[in-house]
């Protein structure tokens, strides 16, 4: 539910070519209030600022209405793009996008005061930080992306990619995925985080009425023998079993870890289909670094 909000709040701040309309009948929105008012989700107060700041907009003390009864709290959202003044009432894809979300909570709204007051002392506090820059010519992207909580650590990823069309909207809506993956670099200092955070939304994708156990030894043998594999040009021995390491203790793999992935030709990202041994073809070409921490046990 955590990261679901977070990336709910990331789309509901991004222009939605769905609502796309002939540029000629779109009016730039006069300021950045007006912009957060466009925006159903986001709920102010009374102690909510909104201002207008260099390339965007920033404001302080909102939320975000998951549903009726899931908010979550936000002490800082700053949001920066070309032109996005204009750009959000378009619908039109930002080319680039900067999103930086600090303090954000969960607050359920149950209808009791107190019990809202005693959820929100335990809740984990986050902040995210998304950029990302696009060449819509020479269809090439880059992206980087900081996740952090107050007690299970963080996640900062960057990537690039080519043949990458972020406007194909069309090939979003029937679910397929262009453009290729050249490099990768992937940092985790996780106390809990996955487990916690990013394992509900992989497990969530299994039956709900079987002991999901079993499917996911069944999941974690396919890939060990995907990494077994490939050869050591793409993954030297001790890449090799800090994968297998990692691998073998979801959905909790605690540690200090980084992945780096670097294909000159690029992955196809549509070949990722969970077929693992397709993939292992898919990923000869590639080098795969991956290191535990030493300090680990």
């Amino acid at each position: 539910m955590r990261l679901f909000a977070a990336f709910a709040l990331i789309l509901s701040l991004m222009p939605s070519a769905a609502l796309a309309q002939p540029a000629e009948k779109i009016k730039a929105l006069p300021d950045c209030a007006a912009l957060a008012a466009s925006i159903s989700e986001l709920v102010v107060g009374p102690d909510t600022s909104i201002e207008d700041v260099e390339g965007g907009c920033h404001a302080s003390n909102v939320a975000f209405a998951v549903s009726n009864y899931v908010h979550y709290t936000i002490e800082e959202v700053t949001l920066r793009g070309p032109d996005l003044l204009h750009a959000y009432p378009a619908g039109d894809i930002l080319p680039a996008a900067d999103l930086s979300i600090k303090g954000m909570r969960i607050a359920p709204q149950t209808g009791s005061p107190l019990q809202d007051y005693i959820t929100g002392l335990m809740a984990m506090v986050m902040d995210l930080h998304l950029v990302y820059e696009t060449d819509p010519e020479a269809l090439t992207s880059t992206v980087s992306f900081d996740f952090k909580t107050d007690r299970l650590g963080s996640l900062f990823l960057t990537a690039s990619l080519s043949d990458f069309d972020n406007t194909d909207m069309e090939s979003v809506d029937r679910g397929e995925i262009n453009g290729r993956l050249n490099q990768l670099a992937l940092k985790l200092d996780d106390r809990g985080l996955f487990a916690t955070v990013f394992a509900p939304m992989v497990l969530g994708l299994l039956p709900f009425d079987e002991d999901p156990r079993p499917r996911i030894g069944v999941i974690k043998a396919d890939i060990l023998a995907m990494l077994d594999m490939m050869p050591n040009r793409s993954l030297s021995d001790e890449s090799r079993q800090a994968l297998a390491t990692y691998i073998d203790a979801f959905p909790k793999p605690e540690g200090n870890w980084s992945f780096d992935v670097i294909s000159p030709d690029g992955l196809v990202l549509a070949d990722f289909a969970g077929n693992w041994a397709g993939l292992a073809d898919a990923l000869a070409d590639t080098v795969i670094v991956a290191v535990r921490d030493p300090a680990e046990p």
